[in-house]
């Protein structure tokens, strides 16, 4: 009996049941889809996703806005686009302003936040969990994108909320964009 569950674990370890989604498989690609009236950091934050993701499959990944989709390919959306379900958007509305949204499904991810930088927040943790993105200092120097030949995204929805409602270091105003993909963002002046 314990032979035949060792057996059973085994399988499914080499072939997962759950479903996930296709950011790039070898073939085909998703598309990165904004919200109609992106601001300063959702604008980066779909630039941002898009480049990486160019950087760590070598392919080039189109980004439009949720007018100019067509339903065809697999989106990935960033921001609060329509496509976010009542249920995503209510629970965007009652999170704290930092917090942020990462949800995948089988035909879609959603990447959003309450605010434009936590949307962006959003497309950082997405970066770092599913494509190993990592940003160790600040510039070129300190990134690390690995190449990946596929990549397949596991279907959940996570809320991530600060522990640290301020996150702010002396220096802190020098770090740029390297600041922001760290979450560093002071609260109170």
């Amino acid at each position: 009996m314990k032979l035949r569950v060792v057996a059973a674990l085994a399988v499914l370890a080499v072939y997962p049941c759950s479903a996930q989604f296709p950011v790039w498989d070898g073939g085909r690609q998703a598309v990165v889809v904004h919200e109609a009236n992106p601001v300063k950091e959702t604008v980066q934050a779909y630039e941002d996703l898009a480049s990486y993701l160019e950087r760590a499959t070598g392919r080039k990944f189109i980004v439009v806005s949720e007018e100019e989709f067509s339903g065809e390919g697999w989106p990935i959306y960033v921001g609060r686009c329509r496509a976010l379900s009542g249920a995503d958007r209510q629970e965007l509305e009652g999170i704290d302003r930092d917090a942020f949204l990462v949800h995948a499904t089988s035909e879609a991810v959603f990447l959003a936040g309450p605010r434009p930088w936590s949307t962006y927040w959003a497309v950082c943790q997405f970066l770092e969990d599913q494509v190993g993105v990592r940003w160790l200092i600040p510039g070129e120097l300190g990134e690390d994108v690995p190449h990946s030949e596929r990549i397949m995204v596991p279907i959940g929805r996570q809320i991530h909320a600060p522990v640290l409602l301020s996150r702010l270091w002396s220096g802190a105003q020098h770090g740029g964009v390297w600041n922001l993909r760290q979450r560093i963002h002071g609260r109170y002046r």
